[in-house]
């Protein structure tokens, strides 16, 4: 690529990241909070804080590396308010921009038409809410781009590095996305669709067994880690508050779920409705990859590979929305168009209008079934402010950080209070040492405790109400009470000469 082309495609970079931020801007102004960003923020600030790091500390339930992602916006100033996951989001989704036009640049796509495809791309809906949440969602699109690309490669070249190369996108998805094992027994029949007949022929249980090979050992790492620190393997797909267990917990305030849940077929059926209505634009890449026998099965598989993923998580009582799978298909449009050769004039013409036709008819079929973080994001981005989802929360953050005594919290009911701090000094949570110690005793030697009213967090009472029933209703002797407001209070030690 000439000097100028690499300019331009970083102007491009540039000019999508700034835009994507006055979109995230938009959002935070009217209000609009991502409970997962806030979890995963908070874990940030509690373990960089604490006085030593370890891999313990974040918790071996969910996947990590979108934690990792976060870690250096930690020491840049201005982002401890909470605006980090949202930064590094629409930073992810800027990099994934940028990657697919440089592939169009090397089809020899002009400057024009990219712009607008990127333009369409990037105002549909499910694309921008993928982005703008804060969560792993950006990571998630950049990794199915990347897979794509791994599966056409394999129809194209046939030879066992490319079988590696899908495997190894599965591996590093598994660190990135809990809805891996979902996209993995999805792309298992599919597979079929795509691999050579000889190969299939010789020795299928090879095929899928360098495919499988690295995924299973990224579990077993896994599996391994939760064994060492926890005692038991397989904890991060056991625990009730597991990420790789979906939403399962919240069933009975999950729209998608009551109306299909435990099934498999018609979630599957209303799933591949959904994602035609959303991406018409799905059909200009099958009708123009029959013309292409090689990409004719990977187009196939593009289509039907997150439907059949998001029939499989509903049947598990994993997804909460199909959009949560459905998304994936921005990026595999993207790949799709950079592996279709580079069609006529009116055929380039047809694409944009149907990426135009898509971003409008997505918005439509956007609400159907949606969840309550849904509904919040859509109404933030028609301009109507929201109202602060856990009010008490940023009060008593706010009011710990004017207060900064050495404080015993527990994170898992207290995320939010963290991020409203900005940061997590001083605060005694739950995988210190110090911490389990004062729960040991009859009575705690710190000198505060937050404790939250119980039945506040829904999946169950954090471990100081387990551990101490009457704390918030009576207190503790030794402790007098000097903060009440909106299911917290705060109790300070009589006496403050730590040890006494």
């Amino acid at each position: 690529m000439h000097k100028a082309d690499r300019l331009e495609s970083f102007l491009v970079f540039i000019v999508v990241t700034v835009l994507l931020c006055l979109c995230s801007i938009w959002l935070l102004s009217h209000n609009y909070v991502n409970e997962f960003a806030m979890s995963r923020w908070a874990k940030v600030l509690s373990v960089l804080d604490s006085p030593e790091i370890r891999i313990e500390h974040l918790g071996l339930i969910y996947p990590h590396f979108p934690v990792y992602i976060l870690m250096p916006f930690y020491y840049l100033p201005g982002l401890d308010s909470g605006a980090a996951p949202y930064f590094a989001s629409l930073l992810v989704g800027a990099i994934l921009i940028g990657t697919w036009n440089f592939h169009l640049a090397e089809k020899k796509y002009s400057l024009r038409v990219r712009i607008l495809l990127i333009l369409f791309v990037c105002s549909h809906p499910f694309f921008l809410w993928g982005v703008l949440t804060g969560a792993q969602h950006a990571l998630s699109l950049l990794m199915f781009y990347w897979l794509y690309l791994a599966l056409v490669r394999l129809v194209n070249v046939q030879d066992v590095r490319s079988f590696i190369m899908v495997g190894l996108a599965l591996a590093l998805y598994f660190f990135i996305d809990e809805r891996t094992f979902y996209l993995f027994i999805a792309l298992l029949p599919l597979i079929s669709i795509i691999a050579p007949q000889r190969m299939l022929s010789e020795s299928t249980s090879s095929v899928y067994l360098i495919i499988a090979a690295p995924l299973a050992i990224s579990v077993a790492s896994w599996a391994y880690l939760n064994w060492i620190f926890h005692d038991d393997a397989g904890l991060f797909l056991s625990s009730a508050d597991s990420s790789f267990r979906g939403v399962w917990q919240d069933t009975p305030h999950v729209d998608w779920l009551r109306a299909y849940g435990g099934d498999f077929i018609v979630p599957t059926l209303v799933t591949g409705l959904y994602a035609l209505l959303a991406y018409p634009v799905l059909l200009w890449l099958l009708y123009h990859a029959k013309r292409h026998r090689i990409l004719l099965g990977s187009t196939l598989v593009l289509l039907l590979h997150p439907v059949v993923a998001s029939g499989l998580a509903t049947g598990n009582y994993f997804l909460s929305h199909p959009m949560d799978m459905i998304f994936l298909f921005s990026a595999g449009i993207m790949a799709g168009v950079v592996l279709i050769p580079r069609e006529t004039r009116r055929a380039r013409i047809s694409l944009i209008l149907l990426l135009a036709l898509s971003s409008v008819t997505a918005w439509f079929v956007f609400p159907w079934y949606q969840t309550t973080d849904m509904q919040r994001w859509r109404t933030a981005v028609m301009g109507e402010s929201l109202q602060d989802t856990s009010p008490g929360d940023i009060e008593l953050g706010l009011w710990l950080k004017q207060n900064r005594q050495l404080t015993l919290l527990d994170d898992k009911a207290a995320y939010r209070v963290i991020v409203a701090r900005g940061d997590a000094r001083h605060l005694v949570l739950p995988f210190s040492s110090e911490y389990k110690v004062n729960l040991k005793y009859q009575w705690p030697k710190i000198e505060q405790i937050a404790v939250s009213e119980p039945g506040y967090v829904h999946d169950g009472q954090d471990y100081l109400n387990q551990r101490f029933p009457e704390l918030y209703a009576n207190g503790m002797p030794g402790y007098t009470l000097v903060y009440d407001y909106m299911h917290w209070r705060v109790y300070r030690r009589l006496s403050m000469r730590a040890g006494t």
